[in-house]
């Protein structure tokens, strides 16, 4: 896990993603409020391309898939690097071939450039359950690298940062 982990961080890295899409919060997120949280990895190659932080469940249809999201989440958040809407369209296919009945993809607004990636994959698949988010969610989105977005953030902020990716770290 450490060594994906450490791949993990250097894709988010790379690709800028939002914070939500990191291991330091996914993982103690995780921990916290998903009990039945999997991390997906989807590699090209030998080279990690995408990371899908999923939770199962049980649905009146069978097993479900849902991409971690709820009211600590407030975007749909995936650390994806090279050809997101191929990425995506395999992980649709991969989550129905595992054998879940539903795949759900909550927090994509309605101009995010995956919504219609999104559209595209679940194209004729049977089950498809997603929500559409048009109003805007209140997030910080910054630039530079994290350690510049933390050195401006409070004393007890940057507290609890630390105390999650302790967390992190004991998690592998």
């Amino acid at each position: 896990l450490a060594q994906r982990t450490r791949a993990w961080r250097a894709l988010a890295d790379a690709e800028r993603v939002s914070c939500f899409a990191r291991p330091e919060w996914v993982l103690p997120y995780a921990k916290a409020f998903e009990p039945s949280a999997v991390v997906v990895f989807a590699y090209e190659g030998s080279r990690l391309a995408g990371v899908f932080p999923c939770r199962q469940s049980k649905s009146r249809l069978g097993s479900a898939l849902s991409t971690l999201g709820g009211e600590h989440v407030p975007e749909l958040a995936l650390a994806l690097s090279g050809d997101r809407e191929r990425l995506l369209a395999s992980f649709v296919a991969w989550a129905f071939d595992q054998g879940h009945a539903e795949l759900e993809v909550p927090r994509v607004s309605v101009d995010a450039p995956l919504y219609g990636a999104l559209e595209r994959a679940f194209a004729g698949r049977r089950t498809m359950v997603y929500e559409r988010v048009d109003r805007r969610q209140h997030h910080t989105v910054f630039d530079g690298d994290f350690a510049t977005f933390l050195r401006g953030r409070s004393k007890n902020f940057r507290k609890q940062v630390g105390r999650a990716q302790r967390a992190a770290r004991d998690l592998g």
